[in-house]
């Protein structure tokens, strides 16, 4: 071959490699949780001892993963599941079987996802001294309200159209829309929900508003719409940390509230004290309970915390919640659990 043409073959091996796609960055991450905890109940004449699993969080596996598309935007998807890793269960059952399964984009104009994802009340835990653990009155409160404004399962929307804004000085707004797909003739909507929360965090402060709207829910004909609104805020002052939040569930006439206070307090460079205290307000009021949590947490590693809670569960002559002990044929009775375990990240 001639210079003349070995000049031309270079020529067009480089246009060919100016002109061929430039391949993708892309990132997949395997990533979990491993919690167990010893569990000792009381309530009424039941007792209950053993080994649960998800205490301080709940166990899980997932995969994530990122994909740069170019002009800063990235494809990204998540794929989560609960484990019941106490016995020979894997994968955990009806809410606690898939945590989160969605795709969406991500860039400078926020996030926009598709699937089984969280919706603006899940974040709750963040206002809550007792970390959104199930025991907590955050957890344990909320849910005997009815509301879905809980760091539990009825926080998350299947079918769902999931917008997060981009920080914007410290302010950040959280919105989803979910389909029940009923096929219903008069009422397409039956079931639907929508969720819309703005959350500002900016130094020691942090605050959270949160709307959540289901469309007739549970989906029953004759049923009204369900209406929660949420407001919790958080002050690290240093040596202690306050927390506080009300929440009112509205539906068919009935309105039920949950008041939470708490504190997190730091008590060496490895451990914290946690008090929260939370009173549920049912339209019932033979139904109304108080929960008062207190508990430790040492880390031991940057991925692996010792924990210890005690909670103490005071139920009006109809209420009957509970955490460890069951609540079958105990009516009105006042519940103690203790719970001890280890958490593990990777």
């Amino acid at each position: 071959m001639n210079k003349k043409q070995s000049a031309l073959a270079a020529g067009v091996v480089l246009a060919g490699l100016a002109s061929a796609p430039v391949m993708a960055q892309s990132a997949t991450t395997l990533y979990g949780v491993v919690d167990a905890y010893f569990s000792y109940g009381k309530m009424g004449d039941n007792r209950k001892t053993g080994i649960d699993p998800g205490g301080l969080t709940g166990s899980r596996v997932g995969f994530r993963g990122t994909e740069a598309l170019g002009n800063g935007v990235a494809a990204v998807f998540a794929l989560e599941y609960g484990l019941l890793n106490d016995a020979n269960e894997g994968i955990g059952t009806t809410g606690l079987r898939a945590r989160q399964q969605f795709v969406g984009l991500k860039g400078s104009f926020g996030f926009a996802g598709l699937g089984r994802q969280y919706a603006p009340g899940y974040y709750v835990f963040k206002y809550d001294a007792a970390i959104g653990t199930p025991w907590g009155p955050q957890a344990m409160l909320g849910i005997k309200a009815g509301a879905t404004i809980v760091p539990a399962s009825p926080a998350r929307a299947n079918n769902a159209l999931n917008y997060i804004s981009p920080n914007m000085g410290g302010l950040t707004v959280n919105t989803i829309y979910a389909f029940s797909e009923e096929n219903q003739a008069t009422n397409r909507r039956q079931g639907d929900r929508f969720s819309i929360g703005a959350e500002y965090a900016n130094g020691p402060l942090g605050a959270n508003v949160i709307y959540h709207l289901g469309r007739n829910m549970p989906a029953a004909v004759g049923r009204d719409d369900k209406k929660e609104w949420y407001a919790g805020g958080s002050y690290n002052f240093g040596v202690v940390t306050l927390l506080a939040s009300y929440q009112q569930v509205e539906q068919d006439s009935d309105t039920n509230k949950v008041y939470q206070v708490g504190a997190i307090a730091p008590v060496s460079s490895a451990g914290k004290l946690h008090f929260a205290i939370g009173r549920l307000d049912h339209e019932n009021s033979a139904m109304d309970a108080t929960n008062l949590t207190v508990g430790y947490g040492h880390a031991l590693s940057k991925r692996t915390t010792a924990y210890a809670f005690a909670t103490r569960v005071n139920n009006d002559s109809a209420q009957d919640a509970t955490f460890v002990a069951s609540a079958v044929g105990q009516t009105g009775e006042n519940s103690t659990s203790l719970m001890v375990g280890v958490n593990h990240t990777f």
